[in-house]
């Protein structure tokens, strides 16, 4: 099997002029860049931390901020955003993982807040490529995600992992566009990969097709199941924690210690 790579995307500035005050998306909106500049140094700190990596940046200052921090980089466009930052905030991941994809090889998008914490298998892609061609992790919102079901409306996707193996971007915006709520990226990516199944067939039925064979634990609510491995090498990291966890690493301490 071909081995992959993998892709981080930066996409937004820390304060937006043109975005509503009162929008329901504003600890995203103001908080972007703030935000995960501590996951950026933890990952950078990580000892696991996959080397054949490329970040996809929109905007100059981006590319500028994390190739002085030693990642490769490719410039997607300098403006820092394109798409309306209100409505269509997650739009921008979806054209990374399209750029990413066009290097025609296998693909591991991570959110920065996923962090590699074991060493990864030399097998993964491997592995991975016994199931199908995209594969990400179930979870559970509090809220409805998936309207267009007729059960389990709350199960989508968790987009902090998402793997490729097939350019399947241009179908997946095309998906995007075809939704009314053009928000979330896992919402998108979970309707597709419905759509390909031929609907949603259950836990089960997805687990033996679209869910790597590992997990990744942390920040978000797993759906539970028992058709999932124990084994992870990658977690999720809410983001309270990551400053903290930099200060601790930086201060001495062991990543061993940490992540035990």
């Amino acid at each position: 099997m071909e081995a992959g790579r993998y892709i981080y995307g930066i996409w937004g500035k820390n304060k937006y002029p043109d975005v509503t005050i009162n929008s329901k998306k504003l600890f995203h909106v103001t908080g972007s860049r703030t935000k995960i500049e501590s996951d950026i140094e933890l990952t950078r700190l990580s000892p696991f931390t996959p080397k054949n990596t490329t970040v996809y940046c929109f905007g100059k200052e981006n590319f500028d901020y994390l190739e002085n921090k030693g990642f490769n980089c490719k410039l997607i466009d300098s403006r820092p955003y394109i798409w309306d930052m209100n409505k269509e905030w997650w739009r921008h991941k979806l054209e990374i993982i399209k750029c990413g994809l066009e290097e025609k090889c296998p693909l591991i998008y991570l959110d920065w807040d996923c962090i590699a914490v074991r060493k990864i298998p030399d097998n993964i892609w491997e592995m991975l490529a016994k199931k199908e061609r995209i594969q990400t992790p179930l979870k559970v919102y509090t809220q409805k995600r998936a309207t267009w079901r007729e059960a389990s409306h709350r199960v989508i996707v968790e987009g902090c992992f998402m793997y490729f193996r097939e350019n399947v971007a241009s179908d997946i915006i095309k998906t995007w566009d075809e939704l009314p709520d053009k928000w979330l990226d896992e919402t998108v990516v979970a309707k597709y990969i419905d759509d390909i199944n031929g609907g949603w067939k259950g836990e089960k039925d997805y687990c033996e097709k679209y869910e790597p064979y590992f997990q990744i634990p942390g920040a978000h609510r797993f759906y539970l199941t028992d058709y999932r491995e124990p084994k992870y090498f990658f977690q999720h990291i809410k983001c309270k924690f990551v400053p903290k966890i930099v200060a601790q690493l930086k201060g001495g301490t062991k990543w061993e210690q940490i992540f035990k």
